[in-house]
């Protein structure tokens, strides 16, 4: 699919939509703290990462795909990048006063990342099974125009 003006346009705001998200998500697990209890930190703590890391990745993943077929290296790097993104913002956080590095947090991030990269894919394949239909009913309305010309 040719990338129109609108969908360049598009992709521009999504990309600057993406690094904003970024910077905040960098912005909210570095900034300081005061140890909170586990009671009211919980399980909350571990959804937060999946659903930050879920937004992540389908905002990254529409910037990087946007409107092309994405391809087995295209998730292959999707899930490199994030892994290594989440692996480096949960070590890092050890510097932070109030904060400290979990391998549960780090494994919420994997499993936000794949969930959106889970709806991602579906998405797409649903996208180009309705672009391929759209494709061979134009060549089967140009077949039956010329068969009605004869």
């Amino acid at each position: 699919m040719n990338e129109t003006p609108f969908y360049r346009d598009v992709r521009i705001w999504l990309l600057l939509v993406a690094i904003l998200y970024t910077l905040a998500l960098i912005w909210g697990t570095h900034s300081p703290r005061e140890p909170w209890p586990e009671l009211t930190i919980g399980r909350r703590d571990k959804l937060m990462h999946l659903l930050a890391y879920f937004g992540l990745t389908l905002l990254w993943s529409l910037v990087f795909r946007g409107w092309h077929r994405p391809s087995w290296a295209f998730f292959a790097g999707m899930v490199a990048g994030i892994a290594a993104f989440g692996a480096t913002d949960e070590l890092t956080q050890m510097l932070v006063p109030g904060r400290s590095c979990e391998l549960f947090d780090w494994t919420a991030d994997i499993i936000g990342m794949t969930l959106g990269l889970g709806v991602f894919a579906l998405s797409q394949a649903i996208f180009w099974a309705e672009e391929e239909a759209s494709k061979k009913d134009e060549a089967g309305d140009v077949r039956t125009d010329a068969l009605k010309r004869d």
